[in-house]
């Protein structure tokens, strides 16, 4: 057996080896999302509010109440948050038996305009039959468990983050006992550039998307559209998931306009046409003007990133996709033998990728 036949088999077996090791890691990721997305969203949101307690330090606040004034300043946000949305879904379910014979009304119009239009037979009722009642409660059911596993994961990353914050300063210094001095330089530069990266995105997009739901917020209200509040909150959140998140809001507060303002043509169109803009504006627009070329991600690795940690840790992951991938991406550059994936992951503008990851 020659040396080409060796190395050949080898490289096989280590392609093997590393397939297996991926595919068990994927499903570990995935099976383990109850500790692993709170603990990275964690640290992700922590590389936000990092340079807040090194500020307040410099102004000799001491670490631990440094620590505890900002887990108080964002536990107080999550609240007046979740408190805006909670009342607002309590008056949503008091008031959506008219909503409901809205719709219906709706659909009887269209169905009796089509049927004398093009002479078709179509049930004018296609809601007879079903339990409104019960499919309503049971959505509710559903989205009170939603809050009460969103409130568990809130309880983790709150915990983790103090502890994190605590153990932050005192990372550099290990890091430089435990590795050679080379080794330790790359680790610093590295995780020194995914913190600057990872804060800085999440920042900007927490501006944006308050910016965002706010406009909106603005527009549903000069327009008399019933829960603003809710629509400007979900529209908070929904902008941290790239580019789905902005569609999925506008096209959900197109269809309260229509059901609301029926048969009225310019109100939900108008109201269609200023989210569709403030979207438009604010994701196409202003976010990447402050945001730069610094994450240098595909356009089409944004989407299957999005896909893929959606399904491994749900909302959260759709969350941290695109931090998570930039981070990957970084270390990648930084080392010769996977260099190529990092040039791969990017826009294909490579003259610039050394002075975005340095």
């Amino acid at each position: 057996m020659n040396n080409n036949t060796v190395l050949k088999k080898n490289k096989a077996f280590m392609s093997l080896i590393t397939m297996i090791f991926l595919i068990l890691g994927i499903f570990f990721l995935k099976y383990a999302a109850t500790v692993l997305a709170p603990l990275v969203f964690a640290i992700m949101i922590s590389f936000m509010l990092y340079p807040l307690m090194q500020f307040l330090e410099k102004i000799h606040i001491p670490r631990t109440l440094a620590v505890i004034i900002i887990m108080s300043c964002l536990a107080v946000l999550i609240y007046a948050i979740a408190t805006m949305i909670h009342s607002s879904l309590n008056i949503l379910m008091n008031d959506y038996p008219k909503y409901l014979n809205q719709f219906k009304d709706i659909y009887s119009d269209i169905t009796m305009k089509l049927a004398e239009r093009f002479d078709i037979v179509m049930d004018p009722d296609l809601f007879r039959g079903y339990d409104w009642n019960r499919i309503i409660k049971t959505y509710a059911f559903s989205i009170s468990g939603s809050f009460s596993k969103i409130a568990g994961y809130a309880l983790l990353i709150f915990i983790f983050m103090f502890f994190m914050f605590l153990e932050y300063p005192y990372i550099a210094k290990k890091i430089n006992e435990a590795f050679s001095f080379k080794e330790a330089k790359k680790f610093n530069i590295i995780s020194g550039r995914i913190l600057q990266l990872i804060g800085r995105y999440f920042f900007i997009k927490f501006i944006i998307s308050f910016l965002t739901g706010l406009e909106v917020w603005f527009v549903l209200y000069m327009f008399n559209v019933d829960f603003p509040v809710i629509w400007g909150c979900i529209a908070f959140i929904l902008n941290f998931v790239p580019t789905i998140g902005s569609t999925v809001v506008v096209i959900l507060i197109t269809v309260q306009g229509i059901v609301q303002f029926y048969p009225s043509v310019l109100i939900p169109t108008s109201i269609f046409l200023l989210n569709l803009g403030i979207q438009q504006l604010m994701g196409n627009f202003i976010e990447p003007r402050i945001q730069g070329s610094n994450l240098n991600l595909s356009p089409v690795l944004i989407l299957i990133s999005l896909a893929f940690w959606a399904w491994i840790w749900g909302p959260l992951g759709a969350v941290m996709a695109v931090p998570i991938t930039v981070a990957i991406r970084i270390i990648c550059y930084y080392f010769d033998s996977t260099r190529f994936i990092s040039i791969l992951m990017s826009t294909g503008y490579t003259k610039n990728m050394k002075h975005h990851l340095k």
